[in-house]
């Protein structure tokens, strides 16, 4: 199956009010990429705290030199199309980054231009590895590196029921995501995470130096193939205040 896994930076997290600010994208099995930046919707809400995740400035993502956020949308799908994409995936996208797409199309009077079956590694993995108990050892080693690094909670009794991207490298022995956040970084990162966990194999060159545990040696995981409800999605959408 060809597929493009994507990332992307926002304004914030509410889908229906704040704006992609750029996407990147990785197309398998080419490896071909995908990076734009675009100037955010008109209306568009600013979370500062979102801005300080990504580094990007208020005066960059209203730059009226910048494409739009429409010609974005409309270049991505034309990656995706000239890639035969038959599904998207990312990490958590079924929840954020598919909607975030999905918003720009609503308010730029534009329809759904991608595939609508999607692979979320982030709901597989959590399936898969977080809360399987054969990998228990694993998770609380993975634990005692977050809470000894900050990136976990500060009391050590405290249990994690939530995790990112970071936390799912983790256990496959690889480095946290260089801050501030870049899409196609990210795309990179859920990429790796996406080849390491249906093939057990690296694929991003950088990620080579990463030796795979060997919990996962004699695991196979099967991509979970999931429908995008766009009828759902535009009723949500709809209903904004």
């Amino acid at each position: 199956m060809n597929v493009v896994v994507f990332d992307c930076e926002t304004t914030g997290l509410d889908w229906k009010r704040n704006s992609i600010v750029s996407l990147g994208a990785v197309a398998l099995p080419s490896g071909d990429e995908f990076y734009e930046e675009c100037r955010i919707l008109p209306g568009t809400e600013i979370d500062v705290n979102a801005l300080g995740v990504n580094g990007f400035t208020k005066d960059e993502v209203l730059d009226e030199n910048k494409k739009s956020a429409k010609e974005l949308y409309i270049d991505f799908s034309r990656f995706c199309e000239t890639h035969n994409a038959q599904a998207l995936s990312g990490f958590n996208i079924g929840f954020f980054d598919l909607r975030m797409l999905f918003a720009i199309a609503k308010k730029s009077n534009l329809e759904w231009m991608f595939p609508t079956k999607y692979i979320d590694t982030k709901l597989d993995f959590e399936d898969y590895v977080f809360n399987n108990p054969t990998f228990a050892d694993l998770r609380n080693k993975i634990e005692i590196i977050y809470h000894f690094n900050g990136n976990g909670s500060a009391d050590p009794t405290q249990k994690i029921n939530r995790i990112s991207l970071n936390r799912a490298m983790k256990f496959y022995g690889i480095d946290d995501e260089p801050e501030p956040h870049n899409a196609l970084g990210g795309a990179k990162y859920a990429t790796e995470l996406f080849t390491l966990l249906y093939y057990k194999k690296h694929f991003i060159p950088e990620f080579a130096k990463f030796a795979t545990p060997i919990e996962f040696r004699d695991v196979n995981f099967s991509p979970n193939i999931r429908e995008l409800d766009l009828n759902k999605l535009d009723k949500d959408f709809s209903s904004v205040e």
